[in-house]
């Protein structure tokens, strides 16, 4: 069935043995891929011998190219170029990739650098926070005087993310608890999508001087804005990206408001098709 929105999902849908049939329908690309990398992705996706399926470094190609690959198998079985592309942090990448922003290589080579720089980093933690008023979690942490700390997600109407030094997390983890919040620390190497990251934004933002990005050929929605991606704006939001929230709770009422309403996730895991489940239900109800 033709879907109105291709969402894409970010780093923590990855799982072991994703990807097989893909592999499969695609060895070409796949051995490219893993020219590129310089390992056998197939292999490291199915098998993940040396556990590093987790790591960041690792991680971020990976569901970036099936991502890709199940948009290309898609594109295979659907005629219709009338529909719209997301994508959540990481799988933003996706959606520039099916948006025709840059080609499936070339964005390769991008998300390797990305996870790069962003694995180099050790100076925080990040924990979701769940809740019926989760979304007033900044207020709090500012009547608190844990400040610093940044929304690095806002996924639903019950689920944020916080990113910070991991000595403010951790605080502020006793505190939000005492709130009634349930608080899960991730298991990630640094504070992303907060100031943390700023070295990090303008070293990308370096590298990505060396691209030219094509117009895009269908409406892609960028998550850090809960807008219509600029072809003007396209590198500023990619590096910009590294230290703002990712809104998707905003993206997807956004793509409600313009009617929009047969969603399909493309890439490993459902975790985006369950937070819209989330979305819709609250919304539903308000």
């Amino acid at each position: 069935m033709h879907a109105d929105v291709y969402m894409f999902p970010g780093q923590g849908s990855q799982y072991k043995g994703m990807g097989e049939e893909l592999f499969n329908n695609f060895p070409l690309e796949t051995k490219e891929a893993s020219e590129i990398l310089g390992y056998d992705i197939k292999q490291l996706a199915l098998q993940d011998e040396q556990d590093k399926l987790n790591y960041t470094l690792y991680t971020q190609p990976i569901i970036y190219f099936l991502s890709c690959l199940s948009y290309l198998e898609e594109r295979k079985k659907v005629n219709s170029s009338s529909f719209v592309v997301c994508g959540h942090s990481l799988g933003e990448y996706a959606a520039c990739f099916a948006a025709g922003i840059f080609d499936l290589f070339t964005g390769l080579k991008i998300v390797k650098k990305r996870a790069e720089l962003m694995s180099e980093i050790k100076n925080g933690t990040m924990m979701a926070v769940i809740g019926t008023d989760s979304l007033k979690t900044e207020t709090l942490l500012e009547y608190i005087n844990l400040d610093n700390i940044d929304i690095a997600t806002f996924n639903s109407h019950k689920q944020i993310v916080l990113s910070g030094l991991s000595n403010e997390i951790v605080e502020a983890e006793k505190l939000l608890e005492i709130q009634g919040f349930k608080c899960i620390l991730l298991n990630v190497s640094g504070a992303f999508h907060s100031r943390q990251m700023e070295g990090v934004r303008i070293e990308f933002m370096r590298f990505l001087k060396d691209y030219e990005f094509s117009l895009p050929i269908i409406p892609i929605i960028s998550s850090t804005t809960a807008m219509p991606l600029e072809y003007d704006f396209i590198l500023e939001n990619l590096g910009f990206q590294l230290v703002k929230s990712v809104k998707w709770l905003q993206t997807i009422l956004y793509l409600q408001s313009l009617s929009l309403t047969v969603f399909k996730e493309l890439g490993p895991g459902n975790m985006l098709t369950k937070l819209n489940e989330e979305i819709f239900k609250n919304n539903a109800t308000l």
